[in-house]
């Protein structure tokens, strides 16, 4: 019998194709833009290195974390002297941590092999996104139970 194999297209030729987020836009765009933002870029980066797998715990974690960030950023005490800063400083520190972790060897690799990353209009735009979004989910809940 004659069989007619076709090509198969190897993983890395596949993840070539697709652009990634880089190890400083996880960092920035998670200190501006919170945990949506950082759900994305690691969203965009499993589906792009082929660990679609990956995908939904990344979503489940990402809103299991926002209702974290609201519940401790409504509990904050208007009275206390608490900065401003550092639960975004938090949420950064978690996100670069997590990229470290799970995505930074295959990242650069994928850039070692001429994949494509994305530039900073895009992650301004994603963050701004993020942002607004976030904002506008807690500004929904204090509104709703007139917090």
């Amino acid at each position: 019998m004659n069989e007619v194999t076709q090509p198969q297209q190897s993983s890395s030729d596949t993840v070539l194709k697709e652009k990634i987020y880089k190890d400083r836009v996880f960092w920035t765009g998670t200190f501006l833009g919170g945990p949506l933002a950082a759900g994305y870029f690691f969203y965009k980066n499993f589906k792009a290195l082929g660990e679609s797998d990956k995908i939904t715990p990344t979503w489940i974690i990402t809103i299991i974390s926002m209702f974290i960030l609201v519940f401790i950023s409504l509990s904050i005490p208007d009275d206390t002297n608490f900065p401003s800063f550092i639960i975004p400083l938090i949420q950064a520190s978690i996100a670069s941590v997590l990229f470290s972790n799970y995505q930074k060897d295959k990242v650069s690799l994928h850039i070692e092999n001429g994949g494509e990353f994305y530039g900073w209009w895009n992650v301004i735009l994603v963050t701004l996104l993020a942002a607004i979004t976030s904002m506008t989910l807690i500004f929904t809940y204090v509104a709703y139970f007139e917090i």
